[in-house]
């Protein structure tokens, strides 16, 4: 089977799961694909800041937090954690597809890590995107 649908997840749902899933849906090709994001605890609203630093790289990261739950690990057949610090283990009934990309997270008043990781993400998500699809997922 193809990907159809992607799940990008992190830690507290502000940033690194918005950016991947904001930039991979701008890189996707296949538009039967569904993208989504969510994170393992529902964190505080996004930084304004980090909202208009985003927007420079054309990418949109405003709306809702959304938390993880079991039932949207069912359902996306791959799960791409973009975060250091959620335990892989967290995934074990997922393995077979989860890929973990390790990034840190970033302090939002310092505009020059906020760029720094939004590159990093599009740098990972670049390779990812013609992983994926080259690549048969479960």
């Amino acid at each position: 089977k193809m990907v159809k649908k992607v799940l990008f997840v992190c830690q507290y749902n502000r940033f690194r799961r918005r950016i991947a899933e904001s930039y991979f849906k701008k890189i996707n090709k296949n538009k039967k694909r569904q993208i989504k994001s969510a994170g393992i605890i529902k964190g505080d609203a996004v930084n304004k800041k980090v909202i208009d630093i985003a927007k420079e790289y054309g990418l949109n990261i405003k709306g809702q937090t959304k938390s993880l739950e079991e039932k949207i690990l069912l359902e996306y057949n791959l799960i791409v954690v973009v975060a250091d610090n959620v335990p892989k283990n967290f995934f074990r009934r997922f393995y077979s597809k989860l890929i973990y990309i390790p990034i840190k997270d970033a302090n939002a008043k310092n505009e020059e890590e906020v760029r720094k990781i939004i590159k990093e993400i599009i740098n990972k998500l670049n390779k990812l995107n013609k992983t994926i699809n080259n690549k048969i997922w479960k």
